[in-house]
């Protein structure tokens, strides 16, 4: 994020500004001091003219469904409204708890802009963390 803000010249007021967002607030996310929500993410991206998916660094071999719809700057009610299932549904796809549909699979690969594999790997990683199965 503060690479990004430099790279454009900007100072921290300048993109906060610009993303609608308390200049301290920029600043604690860029210390790492705060994470920000998905939504926040999606507000700065835009302010900096960029996909959300390049501000936020991931670790493929141990993400989560979880990481993957937040990178892509949803929540997760944003996220099922996409995918036109309820939050409480898309909670369970999270946790592990239930399976998408293979119509599931390439809807949520459509709107995170990730690989279905990918994606698929990382609800089979949280069911075993959670469920042990």
């Amino acid at each position: 994020m503060r690479r990004a803000r430099k790279k454009r010249g900007w100072t921290q007021e300048t993109l906060a500004v610009r993303a609608g967002i308390n200049r301290v607030t920029l600043g604690e996310y860029e210390n790492g001091r705060l994470s920000p929500q998905p939504r926040r993410v999606a507000q700065i991206a835009k302010a900096l003219e960029m996909p959300v998916r390049s501000l936020i660094a991931i670790d493929h071999r141990a993400a989560s469904l979880a990481d993957y719809r937040g990178r892509s700057g949803l929540s997760q009610t944003d996220a099922a409204a996409q995918l036109g299932i309820s939050s409480t549904k898309w909670g369970a796809l999270e946790r592990g708890a239930q399976a998408p549909t293979d119509e599931e699979w390439a809807r949520i690969a459509n709107i995170t802009g990730e690989n279905e594999q990918r994606l698929r790997a990382a609800w089979k990683r949280t069911r075993r963390r959670i469920h042990g199965v």
